[in-house]
């Protein structure tokens, strides 16, 4: 990925992902008082007032973390909820990507390339080792594709609905606090992504 961007791109990026994560806040607050209500496991188990996310700049750098650092393009791609069961490592196949019924595909510009290398690394929970609970389901709908050469390297695949993630294998994405899904989501959407986006998900 071509990185030699100008000096005013991160702060621009920077500014409008503080609007959005503001904003997701909100939402959250407003979902965690819902699960204190109807939490069941021990407070030394989960607590939801720690999964909700926080701005810390990563030490990470998008030119060597993998998969970033190899793509030569990045890609938003949108699908009706896929019924078949696909494990992590058969989502590329033969240098495809086989997942059907592609709607939306947007490949990202340099300054979206760094919006979303901020947001899925930038933003942690409140306290290391911190996690969202795994979601009851999965229907996904999104994913992001690595490309190197015209080949898929790389996905991240998430549902928005449900919190569920799905990559490739040697990957690592960050820590998926409580936020981000709805970050995600507003960022997927401001670039032109129309397909499975729930707009409940961050009232």
């Amino acid at each position: 990925m071509n990185t030699n961007t100008s000096s005013t791109i991160m702060p621009a990026a920077l500014l409008m992902f503080s609007i959005i994560f503001f904003s997701c806040r909100e939402t959250s607050v407003k979902k965690n008082q819902a699960l204190n209500k109807v939490q069941t496991q021990k407070s030394d188990q989960y607590d939801p007032g720690e999964t909700s996310c926080i701005y810390s700049k990563t030490a990470k750098k998008l030119t060597d973390t993998y998969p970033f650092d190899q793509a030569d393009k990045i890609e938003i791609v949108s699908y009706p909820v896929r019924s078949d069961a696909y494990s992590n490592d058969k989502l590329i196949v033969d240098s495809s990507f086989v997942v059907k019924g592609i709607k939306d595909r947007i490949v990202l510009t340099t300054q979206q390339s760094d919006s979303l290398f901020s947001i899925l690394f930038d933003y942690k929970t409140k306290r290391e080792g911190s996690v969202v609970p795994d979601a009851d389901c999965y229907n996904p709908r999104h994913s992001i594709i690595f490309y190197h050469r015209t080949k898929p390297i790389a996905f991240l695949e998430v549902c928005l609905e449900c919190g569920g993630t799905r990559h490739s294998k040697d990957t690592n994405f960050g820590v998926f606090c409580d936020d981000k899904m709805c970050m995600l989501q507003k960022f997927f959407k401001s670039i032109g992504v129309k397909n499975g986006i729930t707009d409940e998900l961050c009232q």
